[in-house]
């Protein structure tokens, strides 16, 4: 989501404004997808024949897969393999130089209100609000998720839940600006795992957080999942997407590769289960650098 250049004055009122608190029966299970909406199933992330140039560049050639919902999706490669690129083309952040993105059955684009507001994503810089407070941050973010109707009644709630369910209460007052790299990052996931979300992605969500937060992020994601989202994650740590990911995708020089678990990896190159990570993953792009 872009941010505003709006003044700190408007940014801090409509913070406070979506944080009031508002009499309300109605529970957080009533933010849940319609049934209209979860009725079909659908492809909730596919690419069609899918390149992405910069300049004399390509980043990412000819991708073209599917991925269901109620997954959680392990992208790895190297630095500059296409990682990021394929993360910002499933948000609509880039356009594609050819083929086709769709997000939720929709062309992915960030001018489609109705896809950005059941899309979660952490990429890159996650552009938070630093004079701001992590609860102010939230509510404004929050606050564009969902109908006019529901805002008033449920945003102050959700914040509420988030902050305890992201390790954030100790610093849920604290501007921004001052917080650690670890407490930034907690702040970030949680904006990308709102309520709303049914695709959440991920690059690189776990770097700077301590071992225990990890295993909290994980377990979150592991819900999100079962709750029906799809989450796709990219990550450089080998033994994350081992343990987390449902199935894996694979770039090398931009040209994708699919397997169905890491598991299927080792299986591919030979390796036992006690081979190490590494090493299972140099012997995985020599193969597919001969083979291409």
């Amino acid at each position: 989501m872009r941010l505003s250049i709006r003044p700190l004055a408007f940014r801090r009122r409509r913070a406070a404004g979506f944080c009031r608190p508002v009499a309300s029966s109605r529970s957080r299970s009533s933010i849940s997808w319609t049934v209209e909406e979860r009725g079909v199933p659908l492809d909730a992330l596919r690419f069609v024949a899918v390149s992405r140039s910069f300049g004399a560049v390509t980043a990412l050639r000819d991708a073209e897969f599917s991925l269901g919902e109620q997954r959680i999706v392990g992208l790895i490669g190297d630095n500059g393999a296409g990682k990021t690129t394929l993360i910002r083309l499933a948000a609509g952040i880039l356009l594609p130089s050819s083929g086709q993105v769709f997000t939720l059955g929709r062309a992915a684009t960030r001018e489609d209100s109705w896809l950005m507001s059941r899309l979660g994503a952490l990429i890159e810089s996650p552009g938070h609000y630093e004079e701001l407070s992590v609860e102010e941050n939230l509510c404004f973010f929050y606050s564009f998720y969902h109908s006019e109707s529901d805002k008033r009644g449920v945003v102050r709630e959700i914040v509420r839940s988030a902050i305890g369910e992201f390790g954030l209460a100790s610093v849920a007052r604290t501007a921004v600006g001052t917080l650690s790299s670890g407490y930034r990052q907690r702040l970030a996931i949680a904006r990308a795992l709102h309520p709303w979300a049914r695709v959440i992605l991920l690059d690189e969500p776990f770097l700077s957080l301590d071992p225990d937060v990890r295993s909290e992020v994980k377990d979150l994601l592991r819900k999100r999942a079962s709750a029906g989202s799809l989450v796709l994650f990219s990550s450089h740590t080998l033994a994350d997407v081992e343990r987390l990911a449902d199935e894996v995708l694979l770039l090398v020089s931009g040209r994708m590769h699919r397997f169905e678990s890491f598991a299927a990896i080792r299986g591919c190159v030979g390796a036992s289960p006690a081979e190490d990570l590494d090493v299972v993953y140099s012997m995985l792009k020599k193969r597919l650098t001969l083979s291409s």
